[in-house]
Order: structure tokens, then C-alpha cells, then sequence
């Protein structure tokens, strides 16, 4: 069964995260158990997985070393039309929703990570509010 928004109900949601502080992805790892998560340190290494997985979500850092997460975002906005993409900065007010939006990103939101307003985007995105 195929759910409104075409994530299938009966598969394990896939969730992506692309962050350089290892403490984060663990946090993901660690707080979300009903779901996939897979880790990436860098856009690269998350590029390349994406080629042969999908993920209903993902959660990228702005300020990634090498390819930055804008950069990343438009790239898997051409690749993955549909991708739902959150990105994520620890540099308040530096970057505008505006900025963020033309990158490819469906939201964003500042560090430090309230799993509360996470829960809260994933409930939402995968049905499950």
C-alpha cells in the first residue's frame, strides 16, 4: 500500500543524515529506532548512497567540509525531484529561509537539535502525526 504523499505503509522509513559531528548522527541513530537511519559524515559519501537507496527524509548540516549542504540540496533537488530535505545550521541567522528554500531545502531549522520539533517533521512528513 502506497500512502498519499508515495511512501510505501508496509517498508521501514528511510531516513538520511548528513552531518560532519559525529554526536549528531548518533543522536538521529539513537533517538529514531522505528526508523532507518544512515549516517554520512560528508555530502560526497551521502551522494553516493543515495545512488542506490531512497530515503523518505533527510536531515542535512549547512556547513559541511568539501560539497556544503546548499550545494547538496541542488543536486539531489535535480536527482531526486520529490526528496524531502531539512537543513539543518549551527550558524544563527546567518542563512535565510529564503537562501535555503532556492537551494532545495523543504525546511530548515538551527542547532542545537530539539528532538521534540524532529519528531514533530518526521511525524508530519511520514504520516504519522
Amino acid at each position: 500500500m502506497v500512502s498519499g504523499d508515495g511512501i510505501d505503509d508496509k517498508r521501514q522509513r528511510r531516513v538520511l543524515v548528513v552531518d560532519d559531528d559525529q554526536p549528531i548522527q548518533k543522536l538521529f541513530i539513537h533517538a529514531f529506532p522505528q526508523y532507518a537511519v544512515q549516517a554520512f559524515g560528508s555530502a560526497e559519501a551521502a551522494l553516493e548512497a543515495l545512488r542506490t537507496a531512497e530515503f523518505d527524509v533527510m536531515f542535512v548540516d549547512i556547513n559541511l567540509p568539501g560539497m556544503d549542504g546548499f550545494a547538496f540540496a541542488k543536486q539531489v533537488r535535480k536527482d531526486h525531484p520529490d526528496a524531502f530535505i531539512i537543513g539543518m545550521t549551527g550558524a544563527a541567522n546567518k542563512f535565510e529561509f529564503s537562501e535555503c528554500r532556492a537551494a532545495g531545502f523543504d525546511a530548515y531549522f538551527y542547532k542545537p537539535i530539539n528532538i521534540k520539533t524532529i519528531k514533530q517533521l518526521l511525524a508530519d512528513r511520514l504520516g504519522e502525526g
